[in-house]
């Protein structure tokens, strides 16, 4: 959501205009303290090619909504950053505990439960989250393509895989064919 304060700067004839972004915390994302008296009900505003403000209606959510769980932390915190840039992801939490992920997943909605196959116990994890949050797809990260790898992790529950191949830049639109049924395992 975005708030706006304009006003003449000091002496020069000109208007500063101050744009102030307030994360709202139905989407999942922190409101900070010094975002406190924004109006959270109010749509974001959208500038015009003039500069006026014009509504944009209410924001949307996005279409995933994603959970990470990885013992190693820097692919946890670099999975989270690259996918936090695509506007139609909303990462909920990162995690080394499955625990915690599962507990995350259930209270916050994930649709997507993304699981690094390199996970001690990630095919007993998968059963685990499916037997949690039956309506979230599991998908493995960095999965080997061999024939053994692939199904093992299907036969464990998983409804995709991310393989080892895949580039960061490509990482948001094979998890969008996923969710969306392209890549599915029975």
């Amino acid at each position: 959501m975005v708030n706006y304060v304009s006003g003449p700067a000091a002496g020069r004839g000109r208007t500063n205009l101050t744009i102030y972004r307030v994360a709202s915390p139905a989407m999942g994302e922190r409101q900070h303290s010094s975002d406190k008296g924004a109006n959270l009900n109010s749509p974001p505003l959208v500038f015009s090619r003039l500069g006026a403000p014009a509504y944009a209606g209410p924001p949307t959510r996005p279409a995933l909504r994603i959970v990470i769980l990885s013992a190693v932390r820097f692919v946890r915190e670099s999975v989270c950053e690259v996918l936090g840039r695509d506007p139609e992801i909303a990462v909920l939490g990162h995690y080394a505990v499955l625990d915690k992920a599962l507990d995350q997943t259930v209270t916050r909605h994930a649709n997507i439960f993304l699981l690094d196959a390199a996970f001690v116990g990630g095919t007993d994890a998968v059963r685990q989250i499916r037997e949690a949050a039956p309506e979230v797809r599991v998908v493995v990260l960095a999965v080997i393509e061999t024939q053994e790898d692939v199904i093992t992790w299907a036969e464990a529950g998983v409804a995709g895989y991310i393989p080892t191949t895949a580039a960061l830049s490509d990482l948001g639109r094979l998890l969008q064919d996923v969710s969306n049924g392209k890549q599915a395992f029975s």
